[in-house]
């Protein structure tokens, strides 16, 4: 990217980049941008909540987590899908009881948005709590009756196929279509 070549970057180039890679699956050039992006902008909560997006998607949850609670810390009003990112990574980690008050929160700070709703849900039916798994399924399914499985997997940039087969697997346990 040429914004990366300037004697005076200031990292942004580095974020976007990563970030754009993650979506062509080139996940140890998106890791090593949004790290330098993240040095280079180190008051930059939006480059430690991408360089936490990229880590959770390639398997590095319990990093994903740090960098997203640093990127919370910087931002003093936090949009939604930082929040998402940090449930995401929660979740992700084996930390489904840290999970839920996120996800719960980023539903409160935009009650319209899915990807809260779909977070929760999966937290639900790996908590074993069937009941309200089914029910974030239907209000999803209300909100979005469009919604498929199958949509939603092939946006979903994991590095490790099993996690995303994990994630579809108690999405589709709750009751949300193929």
């Amino acid at each position: 990217m040429k914004a990366n070549e300037y004697k005076e970057n200031n990292g942004f180039g580095y974020v976007v980049l990563g970030h754009l890679q993650l979506f062509e699956g080139k996940y140890d050039e998106a890791l090593e941008n949004c790290r330098i992006s993240a040095e280079l902008r180190a008051s930059c909560p939006l480059a430690f909540g991408l360089l936490s997006s990229v880590q959770n998607y390639c398997g590095e949850s319990l990093e994903a987590v740090k960098n997203a609670r640093e990127a919370l810390q910087l931002e003093r009003i936090y949009p939604p899908w930082l929040v998402n990112v940090l449930a995401s990574a929660y979740r992700d980690g084996g930390k489904v009881g840290l999970s839920i008050p996120a996800a719960k929160e980023a539903t409160r700070l935009d009650p319209r948005q899915t990807d809260a709703k779909i977070i929760l849900c999966s937290d639900y039916t790996l908590s074993g709590a069937r009941d309200e798994a089914q029910q974030i399924a239907s209000e999803i399914i209300r909100m979005d009756p469009s919604f498929r499985l199958s949509t939603y997997a092939a946006g979903q940039p994991y590095r490790d196929t099993a996690t995303l087969d994990l994630l579809i697997g108690n999405l589709r346990e709750a009751g949300l279509p193929e």
